[in-house]
């Protein structure tokens, strides 16, 4: 199974050791996102595509809690946490929408055998769907017959006949990092276009998330003499210095539109690093903490920005860099584990060892994501876009 067809388990318990023991059991097999506080659970199983639902018996009302998630989707399995035995406390679960239930002694076999069963539904589902964006007739009968309730079959047979997505891609040539960020944030507010912006490369400039503090991340004198601009990206993220040898993706996506890919920060951060992985084909690249890297040596970092209805997931990669532009920006006081506090010149590497040229990394993510979405080359010159708010600034002008 690839990274893209992972089933997505929300676990609810404010209980830490069923947390740890479940995520301890599964964490392979499934994207897990944990909730606490029923609240926060009800949003994501609202706003979040999920293939399960653990839910522990243990938390306030857990039984109106499944009411409630149930409403959002009648099909999704539940299954309940408890030790409690008595028929009518099981029969009023089932009545609330929990389709099984798992043992307070958390027997590995049983949660095994269980989810195992719920995550093939999701397997179908997920090749159905596949099949469909190929144009090959489906035929689900022996599927639902095997895998699926009766009353699940009509969505499986709506959701195999959804249309690709979708996904216009800018090719911005080497456009400033200034005016692609603006471009970004004007597509992230004002639009409902699904995107992929690519820019080959930037005069230099160095880019700060919003909070970052230019006197605690740069050396000022330096970057004063050389006048390096300084610009405050609109999202997070970390400081970066960019030129021409920079290659930048940038994705923008409805969440309507891609509710595979789930909308928090680490879905998308593992979406990402598989699309990259898929695409390049480069040995040893991988996803590590929040960067992306080949072996232990960093080739790219990303920002992201995660709106009520809409997500952005900005990568910048080093496909060549100046040992001596890393002399603009300090050792962070917050910096990933991996680094283990190794210098630039150790830390980093340079994509061009590893790939042919710019223009085949380019090539080979365009075939990749044709495989998921429909793809429509767009210009920057034909959109329209209405006011909005706009956070890109200068620091330094």
């Amino acid at each position: 199974m690839t990274h893209f067809q992972l089933p997505t388990l929300l676990l609810i318990s404010d209980h830490a050791p069923i947390r740890f023991w479940i995520k301890k059991q599964l964490d392979n097999q499934c994207f897990i996102i944990v909730a606490q506080k029923k609240e926060k659970a009800l949003g994501i199983a609202i706003h979040t595509l999920l293939d399960l639902v653990i839910l522990d018996s243990d938390l306030e009302e857990p039984l109106e809690l499944c009411k409630q998630i149930r409403k959002t989707n009648p099909t999704l399995p539940i299954f309940l946490i408890t030790g409690r035995l008595k028929k009518s406390y099981r029969e009023a679960a089932i009545e609330a929408g929990v389709t099984d239930f798992l043992s307070e002694q958390l027997n590995v076999e049983e949660l095994q055998m269980k989810i195992n069963t719920a995550f093939k539904s999701a397997e179908v589902r997920k090749k159905i769907e596949q099949l469909s964006l190929k144009g090959e007739n489906i035929d689900i009968s022996s599927t639902q017959k095997k895998y699926t309730p009766q009353n699940e079959s009509e969505n499986l047979w709506q959701r195999a006949k959804k249309k690709q997505t979708e996904l216009a891609i800018f090719d911005l040539g080497h456009m400033p990092i200034f005016n692609q960020l603006q471009i970004e944030e004007a597509l992230l507010r004002s639009s409902n276009l699904n995107a992929c912006l690519i820019n080959r490369g930037s005069p230099p400039a160095i880019v700060m998330g919003i909070s970052g503090k230019a006197e605690e991340l740069l050396d000022l004198e330096k970057v004063k003499r050389d006048k390096i601009p300084i610009i405050r990206r609109f999202s997070g993220g970390g400081t970066v210095i960019v030129d021409e040898n920079t290659l930048f993706f940038t994705f923008i996506f409805s969440k309507n539109d891609v509710l595979h890919i789930h909308a928090f920060p680490e879905p998308i951060l593992r979406w990402s690093g598989a699309l990259y992985a898929d695409s390049f084909q480069i040995p040893n690249f991988h996803l590590v903490e929040n960067d992306y890297a080949i072996g232990k040596k960093k080739c790219g970092g990303n920002a992201q920005y995660i709106k009520k209805d809409r997500w952005l997931h900005h990568t910048s990669f080093l496909w060549d860099y100046r040992d001596e532009n890393m002399d603009y920006l300090l050792m962070p006081a917050k910096r990933p584990k991996y680094r283990e506090n190794r210098p630039h010149a150790d830390f980093l590497c340079r994509m061009k060892d590893y790939a042919p040229s710019k223009e085949s990394l380019i090539q080979k993510l365009k075939i990749e994501l044709q495989k998921h979405f429909t793809l429509i080359d767009r210009r920057v010159s034909d959109l329209s876009l209405p006011e909005h708010r706009q956070s890109v600034t200068w620091i330094n002008g």
